[in-house]
């Protein structure tokens, strides 16, 4: 179905097993491996992920990446800007599978911004922006701009919070990922934001998977 070089095989093995997640497309689904082939590569020389979850990245980034899809098909978003991209997870995914929304990826770190220009090139992305910086340090161009902020290990909700309100249009969200049991939910209630409006999403399909079980998104409206 789908050509990976024989010391990847696994990601396509894995791949299938969780196909569902992106409604098992099968243009993005061969997108999606061609960018975790260029990842495990670059990874030997630039430290995107830990080189112990190499093995696990399906379930630890890929496919806790495409928790996402449902409530970005929901919000009909046209704009969204990512926080700490990394390796490009949840960025680079969620632009391969939305062609029709225009994404900025913002990671400060150089070496990790080129790989995400590399790449984004490489896949043929043409919705997609990085940018080389500190989000506090975005300029006020940004501004008021986009539908959702997504950020996915990155810092503590209030921070996020902080950082994403600028940037966010009147009726836009943050989207984070966080772990069930986390105290910055109930913190962040309490808080001089508590009249905003949070929404704490599990998965529809855990796949037996702790990893999975344990997480929540949350969605923190404006």
């Amino acid at each position: 179905m789908f050509h990976v070089k024989p010391e990847y095989i696994f990601l396509k093995e894995q791949i299938l097993k969780y196909g569902d997640v992106c409604h098992n497309d099968e243009k993005f689904i061969k997108s999606s491996l061609l960018f975790l082939e260029y990842l495990l590569e670059y990874n030997k020389k630039v430290n995107l992920i830990s080189r112990k979850d190499e093995p696990n990245v399906i379930v630890n980034q890929w496919l806790h990446s495409l928790l996402s899809i449902s409530v970005i098909e929901d919000s009909k978003a046209k704009r969204i800007l990512d926080f700490g991209s990394g390796g490009g997870f949840p960025g680079i995914l969620l632009a391969l599978y939305f062609g029709d929304i225009q994404f900025t990826l913002v990671e400060s770190i150089a070496k990790k911004s080129k790989f995400l220009d590399e790449v984004s090139f490489k896949l043929g992305l043409k919705n997609i922006k990085i940018v080389t910086k500190r989000v506090e340090n975005l300029s006020t161009n940004y501004r008021k701009r986009f539908d959702i902020v997504t950020a996915r290990a990155v810092t503590n909700l209030s921070q996020l919070w902080q950082w994403a309100v600028p940037l966010l249009k009147p009726d836009g969200f943050l989207l984070t990922w966080k772990k069930y049991n986390t105290s910055e939910i109930e913190d962040l209630k309490q808080s001089y934001i508590k009249y905003k409006k949070i929404s704490v999403i599990s998965s529809e399909n855990d796949y037996g998977l702790e990893r999975i079980k344990e997480t929540r998104l949350v969605l923190l409206k404006k």
